[in-house]
């Protein structure tokens, strides 16, 4: 088992990868998408063979009487997607853009629906306006999504690594600070 220092060490680490990650995600989206498109790919393919390799060990290691290995069969699906993600890496900019579009359509078809709750139960006017405006600018951006996909897809990729970047800064911020707090040392007690 890991001592708390390594892990908040390790949390710098995953911090710095995220901020390389997304600094270059954010550089490349503006400059080349396909390049940046083929970064995400290769990114995620890594990881994914990466966490299937590491399940794989493990189900040997440690459910070695086991006769279902869930360990196993995540792993053999994580190593499957990651192969495909290397063989297909135009997939996930497909995939993405209709997730995206998906996520904001929903959005906006909840806020509808809260807009005319909130009229329903007679909330404030302030309130009700912010609703079908924000219901409005979702599900406009789901439509755009879908139609325009070239323009967003280099939209989503810039904030994609906008949030990355964003991420990793918050999580190096923490792990300093962390790692900055004294570890707990254990208290001996005298024995009579």
């Amino acid at each position: 088992m890991k001592t708390i220092r390594e892990q908040k060490w390790m949390l710098i680490v995953y911090a710095s990868l995220f901020i390389a990650l997304g600094l270059v995600e954010f550089i490349l989206s503006i400059i080349n998408l396909d390049a940046a498109v083929k970064v995400v790919s290769y990114s995620v393919a890594g990881a994914l063979l990466l966490v299937g390799l590491l399940h794989i060990i493990a189900s040997f290691v440690t459910d070695t009487k086991a006769f279902f290995k869930g360990a196993l069969i995540l792993g053999s699906i994580a190593i499957a997607l990651g192969i495909v993600l290397f063989i297909i890496p135009w997939i996930i900019p497909e995939l993405l853009i209709y997730f995206v579009a998906v996520v904001a359509l929903a959005l906006g078809a909840v806020l509808l629906a809260k807009g005319i709750i909130a009229i329903i139960f007679k909330y404030k006017v302030s309130w009700i306006i912010v609703y079908f405006i924000l219901a409005v600018v979702a599900i406009t951006f789901g439509i755009l999504s879908l139609v325009y996909r070239g323009t967003f897809t280099q939209i989503i990729y810039c904030a994609t690594g906008a949030v990355i970047l964003g991420l990793g800064i918050f999580v190096l911020i923490y792990g300093i600070k962390a790692l900055k707090k004294s570890d707990p040392q254990p208290q001996i007690v005298e024995q009579k």
